[in-house]
């Protein structure tokens, strides 16, 4: 029977921090979180939604947004969000190479990961590797080939290549101005 209590109060104890979030309480939420990772640092969930709210919570804390989002990888190696969210960061701070190594580790572990995908795209195109990238955006464009922001970002890329009337026609797709880029 306890059994049954412990997962419904882990449960609850993460309703109220979403509950929390949901009112933009970010400091009450982060504070929630480090209460509850004293009593359990093997809780990879709360490692990861640690990183989640430093990441997103408006104050640049990427630095220890990446440091639980490794405390999460550490607890829960295949997680594959982590290994995204960690990535965001890791782009946050400017370090491309490492975000696509992460990026990697995510597509590797879910390989149907469109956000992972095509940000590595944009990653590599920012990195100058445009024949790359676009083999991402194409791959992005496999998934869902309506997308405006791909095709967008793919025409840069084009673009960089020296590929100018494919990167119109890119653009002519989701109405761009051609000269807009």
């Amino acid at each position: 029977m306890t059994e049954d209590i412990q997962p419904k109060k882990k449960e609850d104890k993460y309703q109220k921090i979403f509950a929390l979030l949901d009112e933009l309480k970010i400091i009450e939420a982060q504070e929630k979180i480090d209460k509850l990772l004293k009593r359990n640092k093997k809780d990879y969930f709360l490692w990861w939604l640690k990183g989640y709210v430093l990441l997103y919570g408006g104050n640049d804390r990427y630095e220890e947004a990446v440091e639980s989002f490794d405390k999460a990888i550490s607890l829960d190696p295949d997680n594959s969000f982590a290994w995204e969210f960690k990535a965001i960061a890791l782009r946050s701070l400017g370090r491309y190479e490492e975000a696509i190594a992460c990026y990697d580790k995510s597509m590797e572990l879910d390989p149907l990961d469109y956000a992972a995908i095509y940000n590595r795209a944009v990653l590599l195109e920012r990195l100058g590797k445009n024949e790359e990238a676009l083999n991402y955006f194409d791959r992005a464009l496999g998934f869902n080939p309506i997308n405006s922001f791909v095709w967008y970002n793919k025409a840069i890329a084009l673009r960089n290549l020296g590929r100018i009337r494919e990167a119109d026609e890119a653009v002519k797709i989701v109405n761009f101005p051609a000269g807009g880029l």
